[in-house]
């Protein structure tokens, strides 16, 4: 699901932020055990940028089973985690003294933030560059300048590859991207990178090949259908889940889109789901 990168000493150092991943999975608990996850993060400051997507729900509901003290930036006015207790800041992922707000005295940040798809992300580049750049740059900035800077963990793309030369694809392959969403998700590895050399920021990469929205719960203005997906494309995602114990597989949305790979790439696996208002991800 994730690809963990910069290496064993690396993966190393982070490992119980990499073994999140696992808990935001229906419980399964990654590379640790589930005592160890907890006590690394019990009562630990924790902030979730791009808490109303996917990821950063899944994030949060894990975090929350772990004891973290959470606290989140959203641009709703109520966010969609259901029953989330911790801190809301509300605005914008660009307005750096929100964000500074939002950073100060936190031990680790994850950063899910995003709005556009890789598609869109080429008919619109310098929107893509507003909204799929510029707040990640706001955020690593405001960490790295920080009196105690956190750690920054972000999820960025597969896509920064393009198309496959080889298979499997692992960190020595060239990367190409095919769209601006790639782009900017490779920009925004390398602007970490020099704020690692000049501030000292540290900080953690995973690239995510795809996502499957299997949801135990309903989430507010979505209507989840509880069936089994039976459509080719879906198969792969079918499989992980029985093979992680998920009984039953939740379509998430109300099937009004169906994403699909960007041009010159090798078709993956999808989900059908309910294309997210621009907004509403932040």
């Amino acid at each position: 699901m994730f690809k963990y990168l910069y290496r064993e000493k690396v993966v190393k150092s982070h490992c119980h932020e990499l073994s999140l991943m696992g808990v935001m999975h229906q419980g399964h608990e990654g590379n640790l055990g589930a005592s160890a996850l907890e006590a690394h993060y019990r009562q630990r400051r924790v902030l979730v940028m791009g808490a109303d997507g996917f990821l950063g729900i899944n994030c949060i509901y894990a975090l929350q089973r772990l004891g973290a003290e959470i606290s989140i930036v959203s641009r709703r006015a109520t966010p969609r985690a259901v029953d989330f207790q911790g801190r809301v800041f509300h605005g914008d992922g660009r307005d750096r003294a929100l964000v500074r707000a939002a950073v100060a005295q936190q031990s680790i940040v994850f950063d899910f933030l995003g709005t556009m798809g890789a598609v869109d992300s080429n008919h619109d580049p310098l929107r893509s560059l507003e909204e799929d750049c510029r707040p990640h740059l706001t955020l690593f900035q405001t960490c790295a300048e920080a009196p105690t800077p956190p750690l920054v963990l972000f999820c960025s793309s597969r896509l920064v590859y393009g198309k496959p030369q080889y298979l499997p694809v692992d960190e020595a392959h060239p990367c190409q991207p095919q769209s601006m969403y790639a782009v900017h998700k490779l920009t925004s590895e390398q602007h970490l990178q020099v704020l690692q050399q000049s501030h000292g920021l540290r900080f953690c990469v995973l690239r995510k090949c795809f996502k499957i929205p299997i949801f135990r719960r309903q989430l507010p203005g979505c209507e989840p259908q509880q069936r089994r997906a039976r459509q080719p494309q879906r198969q792969s995602g079918c499989a992980l889940a029985e093979h992680m114990g998920v009984p039953e597989h939740y379509v998430y949305g109300r099937g009004a889109r169906a994403s699909g790979p960007c041009p010159g790439e090798t078709p993956a696996p999808v989900i059908t789901g309910q294309r997210a208002q621009s907004r509403d991800v932040w």
